[in-house]
């Protein structure tokens, strides 16, 4: 029987295993690579992947390492820049999903587009941890984000040659409507949190637009003034993430910078906001002076009974109730009210660039996408604000051409 060539491969069993091995060409260091399976056709399959890519000249050293292997060191020795909220859905997205499916233990060089798009068509139809359905277009692309960065760094280490997400066809990300309460309905949620613990919260929101983890984030010490002019000093988010310290899946209380850049900012109050927040500020040094030193030094402002910060859950469940107790229609929720704040700025001859500065956006043409929404009836205004300015140019015309003749 004539020797096989190097490239050729050759499948044997071996100890009850079978195993296949190839030799590696001279370029790539001429290496004798193996892998061993409990079956004839798993080493049957890799041998052939292996002589597709060798062919291909998509195969590099090390890009053997399992997908699995390679994001769990990908997130681990690469991600060192990202929020804890970032770290602690990547996590979710390689152990939970990627782990789960039949693509986590390919390897790395056998990963293409056929492969990735059949993976992401079945998380949108059956991606579901708990069996329930597909996961949401925007879930998919999320995840679809996280895996076209690490593949990236794969070609970037020299492990594969090309990226074999980037030419995966995602579903279709359509938007939500977002509702914004009109002048009527906020003053009827106002109404309904009167007297309560966190009623600061909503007035805050409702003149702010603060995300929810910015608003539990402030303390006493982030109101400020310059030059006469009242602002709120915005540098950090409260979030709970996963405690990556600990060996369980407990969770705690992170306070971190905020989202990006640009949502550190400085957001000038009004005479009537700022006047509310000191009378909020007084009520809270009478329950410092009563609870026998136990008070924080520099307290939240939205706070517990001694205050301290609390939970976006607790909020979150707080807020549930004042919106049933006030009547209020539809699904309501605290980003509600940000959405609410653009709307309303908007309709009230506020620039977008001041909107989208405010909102700590990136760009103004996000803010339009994201947030500006103006009902039939605002819509009705423009419109009638138009006609009125062509009305006068009319008529202004009209009277020029009566000079002239």
């Amino acid at each position: 029987m004539a020797k096989r060539s190097n490239g050729e491969g050759s499948i044997y069993r071996h100890n009850n295993r079978w195993v296949a091995a190839i030799t590696l060409p001279p370029n790539l260091g001429g290496k004798k690579k193996y892998h061993y399976g409990k079956i004839r056709k798993e080493c049957v399959q890799w041998l052939e992947n292996m002589r597709d890519s060798l062919k291909k000249g998509s195969y590099s050293e090390n890009s053997d390492i399992t997908l699995i292997e390679w994001l769990t060191t990908w997130l681990n020795d690469y991600c060192i820049n990202i929020r804890p909220s970032t770290r602690m859905n990547y996590d979710t997205y390689i152990n939970r999903h990627i782990g789960s499916s039949d693509i986590a233990n390919i390897p790395l060089c056998q990963i293409n587009t056929s492969v990735l798009q059949n993976f992401f068509n079945n998380l949108s139809q059956n991606g579901r941890i708990d069996g329930k359905g597909g996961l949401s277009a925007k879930t998919v692309r999320n995840l679809y984000n996280m895996l076209h960065k690490a593949l990236k760094q794969a070609v970037g280490n020299q492990m594969i040659t090309n990226n074999p997400a980037e030419y995966v066809v995602l579903p279709k990300v359509t938007k939500p409507s977002i509702k914004s309460l009109n002048m009527q309905e906020q003053q009827m949620l106002l109404n309904s949190c009167k007297g309560e613990r966190w009623e600061i919260a909503v007035q805050i929101s409702l003149w702010t637009g603060l995300r929810i983890g910015e608003l539990l984030a402030l303390r006493q010490s982030d109101f400020k003034v310059i030059d006469g002019i009242y602002y709120l000093d915005i540098t950090k988010s409260l979030q709970r993430v996963k405690d990556y310290s600990s060996e369980s899946n407990s969770t705690i209380l992170n306070e971190c910078d905020t989202k990006t850049e640009n949502s550190v900012r400085q957001i000038p109050l009004l005479p009537c906001v700022s006047d509310i927040l000191a009378k909020h500020f007084t009520k809270q040094k009478s329950t410092a002076d009563a609870s026998f030193g136990l008070y924080s030094n520099d307290p939240y402002i939205v706070c517990n009974e001694i205050g301290n910060r609390i939970d976006p859950s607790t909020y979150r469940k707080w807020f549930k109730g004042i919106i049933e107790k006030s009547g209020l229609s539809g699904k309501i929720t605290p980003h509600t009210l940000r959405h609410t704040f653009a709307s309303t700025a908007l309709k009230c001859g506020m620039d977008l660039k001041s909107i989208s500065d405010i909102l700590g956006h990136y760009s103004t043409d996000f803010t339009a996408r994201t947030y500006i929404h103006t009902d039939l009836n605002g819509k009705y205004e423009a419109m009638t604000a138009m006609y009125k300015i062509f009305e006068e140019n009319e008529r202004t015309n009209n009277n020029e051409y009566k000079l002239l003749s």
